[in-house]
């Protein structure tokens, strides 16, 4: 039995090896790789030379190029994304948390309210244009697949759905509502009103039946009044 089974060959199976290059072809693949890295270097060498050149005859235009270049480079490395402008709301979020509803902001108190609850609706978008960004609010979350959600023509104009603009690390909307964030208008209007000083020319017919005489300044204010 070991005898029949010694007897038997088995078939042998190779594995073709990865197909290889002629040393001609590839001696060709260097040369046009070298040839294109050689001419990118000369351009960027003759695009140097001219830029120097411009930059001696006309300075001042060299100057604002250079700056304006700078401008965008800064632009986009500081331009703030969804995830900042969340994490710029929470911490505004927190810190009208530590004041008492009396001394808030209304107007900040219900825009913090209104994206907090955007953000958990998933409705808030980010739109990146590199050099500013611009927050504007979805009728519905991102994944709804309804008609009302993705025609646009049945949706409000963007610039009534606008959140924020951002740009340069700061953000213009939220930067002017939070001034004076510890602020409440609305506990100050009784004050202003008992402050206010009282007119007396209302009781100008009670004080001419008791007889008493008027000060000069109100005086001329009611002869003024009545001519």
């Amino acid at each position: 039995m070991l005898n029949f089974l010694r007897q038997i060959k088995l078939p042998t199976f190779r594995f073709s090896r990865k197909p290889q290059l002629p040393a001609v072809k590839k001696e060709k693949l260097r040369i046009r790789v070298a040839n294109y890295v050689t001419n990118i270097g000369r351009d960027y060498v003759t695009v140097a030379r001219e830029t120097a050149t411009s930059s001696r005859n006309s300075p001042h235009k060299f100057a604002f190029w250079v700056g304006l270049f700078g401008l965008a480079c800064l632009a986009g490395y500081t331009n703030p994304s969804n995830e900042d402008y969340v994490a710029m709301v929470t911490e505004w979020n927190v810190r009208l948390g530590l004041l008492t509803p009396e001394t808030r902001k209304p107007r900040l108190d219900g825009y913090i309210s209104d994206v907090t609850m955007w953000v958990s609706q998933g409705r808030l978008r980010w739109l990146n244009l590199y050099l500013f960004s611009v927050g504007w609010l979805g009728s519905d979350s991102a994944r709804c697949a309804l008609p009302h959600a993705t025609i646009s023509q049945v949706q409000p104009p963007l610039r009534e759905r606008v959140v924020d603009v951002a740009a340069f690390g700061s953000y213009f909307i939220l930067s002017n509502i939070v001034k004076d964030y510890d602020v409440n208008d609305d506990s100050f209007q009784w004050t202003q009103r008992l402050t206010k000083k009282p007119d007396i020319s209302v009781l100008e017919p009670v004080i001419s039946r008791l007889g008493l005489p008027l000060p000069s300044r109100d005086r001329e204010t009611i002869e003024k009044v009545s001519t």
